[in-house]
C-alpha cells in the first residue's frame, strides 16, 4: 500500500465510521507503523490519531486520548487546511470536556470547509451543551440549509447519472 496515495485516504476515510470497537485492534498497529515510518505524512497523522481516539472514546471512561490528540495535533501542524483533521480533533476535545477548545476547532472546521453541514450541527449540539441557546440554533439552523443543499446535489447526481445511463445506446453483439 502506497500511503501517499489519494485513494488510501480516500478508502480510509470511508471505513473510519464503519468500524465498531473490537474491529480497532488488529488496525491499530498497522496504522502506527505506517504513521511512524511515515512521520511528515499528514493524512496517516489523521487516519492514526482519529482510529485511536474512535478506539479509546469507545471504551468509556477509561480510555486514554492524549496519544490521539498527539496525532490529530501533528496532522493539522502538518497540514494547518486539513478540515477533517480540524473536526476529529474538535470532537476529541469535545470528549474530554474543553469545550472552548472544541469551539475553536469546530469554527476552524467551517472557515476551511464552508460547504460542511456536519461541523455546524456538532458545534449546534456543543453550544446546546454550554447552555448558548441563541448561537445552537444559529448553528442548527445552518445545518439545516446545508444539509438540505447537499440531498439537492444528490438528487440532481443522481438524476444526470441516471439520464447519461439511460441515454447510452446498446451495443449490438454483431
Amino acid at each position: 500500500i502506497d500511503p501517499d496515495s489519494p485513494a488510501v485516504l480516500k478508502a480510509w476515510n470511508t471505513v473510519l465510521s464503519s468500524l465498531s470497537p473490537a474491529d480497532w485492534q488488529p488496525i491499530l498497529p498497522r496504522l502506527n507503523r505506517l504513521a511512524t515510518a511515515h512521520p511528515q505524512n499528514a493524512d496517516l497523522a489523521f487516519d492514526y490519531g482519529a482510529a485511536l481516539f474512535r478506539s479509546e472514546f469507545a471504551k468509556g471512561p477509561r480510555g486514554a486520548l492524549e496519544q490521539a490528540q498527539a496525532f490529530l495535533e501533528k496532522a493539522i501542524k502538518l497540514r494547518p487546511d486539513f478540515p477533517a483533521a480540524h473536526l476529529e480533533l474538535a470532537g476529541l476535545y469535545a470528549a474530554q470536556k474543553h469545550d472552548q477548545k472544541a469551539v475553536d476547532e469546530y469554527l476552524e472546521t467551517i472557515r476551511k470547509d464552508p460547504k460542511a453541514d456536519i461541523p455546524h450541527y456538532k458545534l449546534g449540539q456543543l453550544y446546546r451543551q454550554m447552555d448558548k441557546m441563541d448561537l445552537a440554533a444559529k448553528e442548527l439552523a445552518e445545518y439545516q440549509e446545508l444539509s438540505r443543499l447537499h440531498q439537492e446535489e444528490i438528487k440532481r447526481n443522481r438524476s444526470a447519472i441516471q439520464q447519461f445511463v439511460l441515454s447510452q445506446p446498446a451495443k449490438s453483439n454483431n
